[in-house]
């Protein structure tokens, strides 16, 4: 709402004249209405000041107030000092978004790193596993007589091992995901 309608006495609702005489509920709902009362009797019980914020549904769209019911001296009524907050409920809702995003962020980059590490040493066992299996070859396809057995098995044995640390990796990549 503007300024000058604010001056003007206009109900964020409905223009002022449509909103003098009906009761809060008939002019802003059961819900919003029984809200309303209920600040209204705990003002008057206390006799204290209460702040507190709610939002309408207007032609424009959702609208946020902040609102304080204050007793009028000397009689048994309540008056309202009502603002509108939309805007800072809208920053307050983006910063709330980039928030959650900032956090997912920061999980993403924990889940990649968590990957990774096994990722790493998976990728460099299966590289030594390819560097044995060709010495292996080259000393089964030799030339120069029989391959020594010694370094086949020693080699085998390496190999084995190297993919069974890939298969530990693969299994924590698993549990990671």
């Amino acid at each position: 709402l503007s300024l000058q309608d604010k001056v003007k006495g206009k109900y964020p609702s409905m223009p002022r004249e449509q909103a003098l005489g009906p009761t809060l509920v008939e002019v802003h709902g059961p819900q919003v209405g029984a809200f309303f009362m209920e600040r209204i009797r705990e003002t008057l019980a206390t006799g204290q000041p209460t702040r507190f914020e709610y939002s309408l549904e207007v032609s424009s769209g959702l609208r946020w107030f902040s609102a304080e019911s204050m007793a009028v001296p000397q009689q048994p009524s309540v008056a309202f000092l009502v603002g509108d907050i939309t805007q800072q409920k809208m920053m307050e809702q983006r910063l709330i978004q980039a928030d959650r995003l900032a956090s997912l962020g920061t999980l993403a980059a924990s889940v990649a790193h968590e990957v990774n590490n096994p990722l790493g040493s998976v990728s460099a066992n299966l590289r030594f596993i390819e560097e044995n299996l060709a010495g292996v070859r080259r000393a089964l396809g030799g030339a120069a007589g029989s391959p020594d057995l010694a370094y086949l098995e020693r080699s085998l044995a390496e190999c084995a091992e190297a993919l069974l640390e890939a298969r530990e990796g693969t299994s924590r990549i698993r549990h990671v995901v």
